[in-house]
C-alpha cells in the first residue's frame, strides 16, 4: 500500500516534534509546571503534533470522519500554543524591569482572547463552522499584532540588561515565522476550500513549509531559551529556574 501524500507528512511531522517533546517535558520539569515562561504550552504543541500525526495517518487509512476532524481540531490549535508561549517569554522580561510599560490590563485580554480563540478553532472545526473558525482567526491575527507590539515597546528597554534582553530578543527573533504561521491561518481560513491551496499535494506540501516548518522553528527558539537562557534546577517538587548572568 502506498504512502499518502498526508500520511508522508505525517510522519515527517513526528519525526520532527518527538523528540522535541522529551525535551519539552524536561524544560519543563526543570522549571516547573506552572505559568511561568509558558514551558507547558510547548508540552502540549508537541503533544498535539505528534497525537495529531498519528490520527492524520489512521484516517488515511480507516477513512473514518471522525479521526480526520480529530485531526483537523489539533492541526488548527498549535499556533495558539506557540502565540501564548510567546506572551509568557514577553511578560517574563516585563517583570524583570521592576516597572510596567505595558498595562496590566493589556495582558488579561490577550490570555482570555487566545483561550476564547483557542475554544473557538477548536469547535469550529469539531462542529463544521466556517464562521467560528474565521472568527478565531481574526482573533489570532489581533493578538499577534498586539504581541508585536509590546515587543516594539519593551525593545526600548533591552539596554537595561544584556542577559535578560535575551529573553526578549528570542520572542523577536520568532516574529517572522509565526507571521508566516499566521498568515498561513488566514489564508486556509479564508481562502474557498475547493481552491488547489487548500486540496491535493499543493496543500500538503504548504501546509509542511508554512504551518508546520514554522511552528518547529518558533518551538526550538522557545526551548532553546529553556536550555540555555536559564539554567535549570531539577530534582525536586518545587523545581525552579535561574536567570544566566554571564553576559559574555
Amino acid at each position: 500500500m502506498a504512502v499518502t501524500s498526508h500520511q508522508a507528512l505525517g510522519i515527517v511531522i513526528i519525526i520532527f516534534f518527538f523528540p522535541a517533546l522529551f525535551v519539552a517535558v524536561w524544560v519543563c520539569r526543570c522549571h516547573g509546571y506552572g505559568k511561568q515562561l509558558g514551558w507547558l504550552y510547548l508540552v502540549l504543541l508537541c503533544l498535539v503534533r505528534v497525537v495529531g500525526s498519528a490520527l492524520r495517518i489512521t484516517s488515511e487509512i480507516n477513512h473514518e470522519t471522525g479521526i480526520s476532524t480529530a485531526a483537523d481540531v489539533l492541526a488548527s490549535v498549535g499556533v495558539m500554543t506557540l502565540l501564548l508561549g510567546m506572551l509568557e517569554l514577553i511578560d517574563c522580561f516585563e517583570s524583570m524591569l521592576g516597572f510596567k510599560p505595558v498595562h496590566q490590563r493589556v495582558w488579561t485580554f490577550l490570555q482570555l482572547a487566545q483561550y476564547a480563540a483557542l475554544i473557538l478553532y477548536a469547535v469550529g472545526m469539531g462542529m463544521g463552522r466556517t464562521d467560528l473558525s474565521e472568527a478565531a482567526t481574526i482573533i489570532v491575527a489581533v493578538t499577534f499584532i498586539v504581541q508585536v507590539a509590546i515587543c516594539a515597546i519593551l525593545s526600548r528597554y533591552m539596554h537595561r540588561s544584556a542577559c535578560n534582553s535575551r529573553l526578549l530578543l528570542v520572542a523577536i527573533i520568532s516574529i517572522p515565522f509565526l507571521a508566516v504561521r499566521v498568515a498561513y491561518g488566514i489564508a486556509t481560513a479564508f481562502v474557498p476550500s475547493d481552491s488547489a491551496f487548500n486540496r491535493g499535494v499543493t496543500a500538503v506540501v504548504i501546509s509542511a513549509f508554512l504551518q508546520y516548518l514554522m511552528e518547529f522553528a518558533a518551538a526550538i527558539l522557545f526551548l532553546y531559551a529553556g536550555v540555555v537562557l536559564f539554567r535549570p534546577k531539577c530534582g525536586g517538587s518545587q523545581a525552579s529556574s535561574t536567570i544566566l548572568i554571564d553576559d559574555n
